[in-house]
């Protein structure tokens, strides 16, 4: 573990505590026949989130069981929400999790108290009315527009302090984006997330059965065109929910409707059986 990880740590649990956050290095969790995960930094709210914190300064494998998409899932199976931090562009631009970065700096100066500058990994959602008016060019290549509410993501600067206090506390969330077929994976405000889920017409909370919830694809009474989706399921497989590795020991909001869940979709995500169908 190099000097400039550590002060990554270090600092992490730092920023936690400043926003009367629990935070801690080296966290063995889980245990049993499901394993245990180790997190460079766990941040706990108290409330049931736990955010890992993974500091990835040097090479990662792509595939295998310590491959980073694997250790993520296997993270939010055990009801950890993934965070992995680096300072290289070539794992920034990678979208087996949902990554951050900074400029590469030395240990002395990411422990510094002060500006410590996120530079990819955050978004704000640009929500936008594809007609003759609008700033960017309709997806359907419609010359006019198609009339549709889109969303473009912005990149935006974050305080790496700000990142690991609003993730703890639930105001900065990660999110999956499908545009054409390329997946990304980012995180945003929770509030700009809540506005997502409701273009592309996911429930929204509300009891079981609730008439004013929202179901998936009916914001409107014509068949969608060029929303966003959300990546539900790899292409051509069935969930099978029986299987054990759709089950958290710990339960977690569900992606859609936001109510506990021990139950995961086949992207280790928390995810409703119902909820999850519904929006597929």
């Amino acid at each position: 573990m190099s000097d400039e990880h550590k002060a990554y740590q270090e600092r992490i649990v730092r920023a936690a505590e400043s926003d009367g956050l629990k935070a801690g290095s080296e966290v063995r969790t889980g245990g049993g026949a499901r394993g245990w995960v180790r997190t460079d930094t766990l941040v706990d709210n108290g409330d049931g989130l736990l955010i890992g914190w993974e500091v990835q300064l040097s090479s990662a494998p792509l595939v295998g069981p310590r491959s980073v998409r694997a250790r993520a899932a296997k993270a939010a199976k055990h009801g950890i929400v993934p965070a992995w931090h680096t300072d290289r562009d070539d794992y920034a631009s990678r979208q087996d999790t949902h990554w951050t970065r900074s400029d590469r700096l030395p240990a002395h100066l990411i422990a510094k108290m002060g500006d410590l500058r996120v530079v990819s990994g955050f978004r704000i959602l640009d929500f936008w009315r594809c007609d003759a008016r609008a700033l960017y060019p309709c997806p359907n290549r419609r010359f006019s527009g198609c009339g549709e509410l889109h969303v473009t993501p912005q990149p935006k600067d974050i305080l790496f302090d700000d990142l690991v206090r609003k993730t703890g506390s639930g105001l900065v969330v990660p999110i999956e984006h499908q545009d054409g077929s390329s997946t990304h994976r980012f995180w945003v405000s929770d509030a700009d997330r809540d506005r997502y889920a409701e273009v592309i017409g996911l429930p929204t909370a509300g009891a079981p059965g609730d008439a004013n919830a929202k179901a998936a694809g009916h914001a409107s009474k014509n068949a969608p065109t060029c929303r966003p989706q959300v990546t539900l399921t790899s292409p051509g497989r069935i969930v099978d929910w029986r299987d054990r590795s759709h089950w958290s020991e710990r339960a977690q909001p569900c992606r859609f409707c936001r109510k506990p869940t021990n139950l995961l979709d086949d992207l280790g995500v928390p995810a409703h059986k119902v909820c999850f169908e519904e929006a597929a």
